[in-house]
């Protein structure tokens, strides 16, 4: 029992305090900070648990990174691509 109630006191203000910032912020912002989360967790992974961090691991990382910049690229080109009037 401590245990869940040490997850929940450490799970619950984190959440809301994402949940906060992330009404307050634009969605390709928030996007790019919550991708960061990944680049981390690759990081202490390997630090903490000793993974192993090669060139697989840095790859998926750089593709999972890479795949958040689609959508906001996309909305850029398609704005320029449009004529102006």
């Amino acid at each position: 029992m401590p245990a869940a109630a040490l997850g929940t006191l450490l799970f619950l203000p984190m959440n809301l305090l994402t949940l906060w910032g992330a009404a307050r912020l634009a969605p390709t912002r928030l996007m790019l900070l919550l991708m960061c989360e990944v680049g981390i967790a690759f990081a202490s992974s390997a630090i903490l648990a000793d993974d192993p961090f090669g060139p697989r691991e840095l790859l998926g990382c750089a593709l999972i990174l890479s795949a958040t910049l689609v959508e906001p690229l996309r909305q850029r080109f398609a704005a320029s691509a449009r004529p102006s009037a």
